[in-house]
């Protein structure tokens, strides 16, 4: 659809609106004074429905993961496939694990990722075709219909494939909002505030999943069950769709068509016409690749990164069962999820302050200084290596949760290292193409095959306990790979202190770009 051009002289939007201040003081994304009373009007908006939509999208993940941290205990042997992986068996009342809740919990996550993977693409096609809150609306209408059909289902009825459907669906919609919000923060936030705004809006989504967590516990402890805050989910969902709905369009869609297309990461972002043939689309890849290919940290680097997000995927979903079989000073397995959310919720946040400090000041974030970054990032990846080691030999809750919190810690740090030395050491053309396919690869990887095939291993185990440890133990020596990974691109990075023309990005980062690009793209991938 085409929308008023918002450039120089161009149509004052909000001419004579209420509430609107002809001396706004907005450099807006145009320079007109129509474009920026319409950025001040749209800004004022921000917190109270972009960043409630962020959050309600992943309301629902951290409710599913109560489904696999064994915080119930009303069911019994006999009774069907449980809702947890934890129960407690009522002749003797000793809290035991459940192995056919494995594929369950499993199935309740992966197939969310696989449906954002497949959303990522297509919404991004369509945002360039048609109105962007036409789409949002009818993607939040999609969540709201499959938050309702899995909260009043019960599992006998639709089935584990059933499940599978409608997680898939569920994330397919939550692809739109995840797609477009970043866009819609870079075109109507305030000048110079993108990077703020951009926190401000990823916020939503380790607060979506942790009170998401919170919700799944607390009605488990009231005796409704998990599913029952998906109905709250879906209550709050309402109103904010029906708010997008009542938005101004000019509010919502962008002015710029190019500048859309431009902007949006999608492997399918052709601006021309005909770059929609399929033999201009294989080619467009392929050269892309090529590209990217021919820098050598690239596969170093997104290779560390999957393995990072598949790792804290894992322990987000097995973390609290982990906890809550601990040999002493286990508390009971809701405390043990609260306490496993707030990790979530906070330590990558602090971890990826501090790895984003460390590495600006040491000047890691500038072209040709790459093997300072990859010297702090193999400081940190060595501190998260550890706990692999060390899992095997702790069995008390507080020592556990401590190495998870760790591990967590150091993860986060290493996210900003990782963005920027990959922002830095290609062309910033290949950019945005870097970011699309390394989403297409953290949901289809790290969020879905990779946790299935670990929790398969688990399933061959006759005792589920001793699987989870081995789940849990093997997962975190994953992150002894991923320090191989950086010592091998280390070893082969030149230590001289001038930039290789060949590798070298367009221009240096600071500590704002880099941490803005992290914001970026924890939007859809939290806990990390």
């Amino acid at each position: 659809m085409e929308v008023a051009s918002c450039g120089e002289g161009g149509i004052d939007l909000f001419q004579g609106v209420d509430g609107v201040d002809d001396d706004f003081p907005v450099a807006g994304i145009y320079g007109s004074p129509g474009c920026q009373r319409r950025a001040a009007r749209a800004a004022r908006a921000a917190p109270d429905s972009e960043v409630s939509v962020v959050a309600l999208v992943h309301f629902d993940r951290g409710a599913a993961l109560v489904a696999g941290m064994g915080v119930t205990s009303h069911w019994s042997p006999g009774e069907g496939l449980p809702d947890q992986l934890i129960w407690k068996d009522p002749t003797s009342g000793a809290l035991k694990m459940s192995e056919s809740s494995f594929s369950y919990a499993v199935s309740l996550l992966a197939w969310h990722s696989v449906g954002l993977a497949l959303g990522n693409g297509v919404f991004g096609a369509l945002l360039q075709r048609g109105s962007a809150k036409a789409l949002m609306v009818v993607a939040l209408s999609i969540s709201l219909l499959c938050t309702l059909l899995l909260g009043l289902e019960p599992f006998g009825t639709i089935g584990l494939l059933g499940i599978a459907v409608v997680r898939g669906f569920a994330g397919f919609a939550a692809a739109m909002p995840l797609v477009y919000l970043p866009v819609w923060v870079d075109e109507f936030s305030l000048a110079g505030s993108h990077g703020f705004w951009m926190s401000v809006l990823q916020a939503g989504a380790p607060l979506g999943q942790f009170f998401g967590i919170l919700g799944g516990v607390g009605a488990e402890v009231a005796g409704r069950g998990w599913r029952f805050a998906l109905l709250a989910q879906a209550a709050m969902l309402f109103p904010v769709t029906v708010r997008i709905a009542t938005v101004p369009l000019a509010q919502v869609d962008l002015s710029n068509a190019t500048s859309l297309s431009a902007r949006l990461d999608s492997a399918t972002s052709l601006s021309a016409p005909e770059g929609w043939k399929l033999q201009n689309v294989l080619r467009e890849l392929r050269e892309m690749l090529q590209g990217m290919n021919r820098n050598p940290l690239t596969m170093s680097l997104s290779s560390t990164l999957c393995l990072l997000h598949f790792i804290a995927a894992f322990l987000a979903l097995w973390g609290a069962p982990y906890l809550a079989e601990s040999a002493w000073g286990a508390p009971s397995p809701a405390v043990a999820v609260v306490l496993l959310a707030v990790a979530l919720c906070v330590l990558p946040t602090l971890g990826t302050l501090v790895g984003a400090l460390v590495c600006e000041r040491q000047e890691g974030f500038k072209a040709g200084m790459h093997a300072v970054a990859l010297r702090l990032a193999c400081g940190f990846v060595a501190l998260g290596a550890l706990c692999g080691p060390l899992s095997s030999a702790l069995e008390g809750f507080y020592p556990r949760l401590l190495l998870l919190g760790v591990w967590l810690f150091s993860a986060g740090a290493l996210l900003p290292i990782c963005v920027g030395l990959l922002m830095t050491s290609m062309p910033s053309y290949l950019r945005s193409f870097s970011a699309a396919s390394m989403f297409l690869m953290l949901h289809v990887l790290s969020f879905a095959a990779a946790p299935l095939l670990l929790t398969l291993l688990m399933t061959m185990f006759v005792r589920p306990a001793k699987g989870l440890d081995f789940g849990v133990g093997l997962a975190l020596w994953a992150t002894v790979l991923a320090a191989l990974l950086l010592l091998v691109a280390y070893a082969r990075e030149p230590k001289g202190s001038g930039p290789e023309p060949r590798l070298s990005g367009v221009d240096d980062l600071n500590f704002s770009e880099v941490s803005y690009e992290v914001a970026r793209r924890r939007v859809s991938t939290p806990p990390l």
